[in-house]
């Protein structure tokens, strides 16, 4: 359960040539129209290692949307930068 509504949320992205193509978001898949920035963190969090690939999609209804792949629990998460 999510304490905070900024707190990321588990996401399933489906990965073609290496970048994400589609993602299951708002109960539905949608296709990424575009991968607009890509980076990368390595750093401690209050002593907890972070590692994650971070991609801001913009998808084909319009929708513009911040995921990452933590690649220390291999999983995808949508970033929640606002409530």
């Amino acid at each position: 359960m999510k304490t905070s509504p900024f707190e990321p949320e588990p996401i399933e992205v489906i990965i073609v040539n290496g970048m994400p193509s589609r993602i299951l978001f708002r109960k539905k898949m949608q296709n990424v129209k575009e991968v607009s920035n890509l980076w990368r963190i390595d750093d401690l969090w209050w002593q907890k290692p972070v590692r994650r690939l971070y991609y801001v999609l913009d998808l084909e209804g319009g929708a513009r949307v911040t995921v990452f792949y933590d690649l220390s629990g291999k999983a995808w998460y949508r970033q929640n930068w606002t409530a």
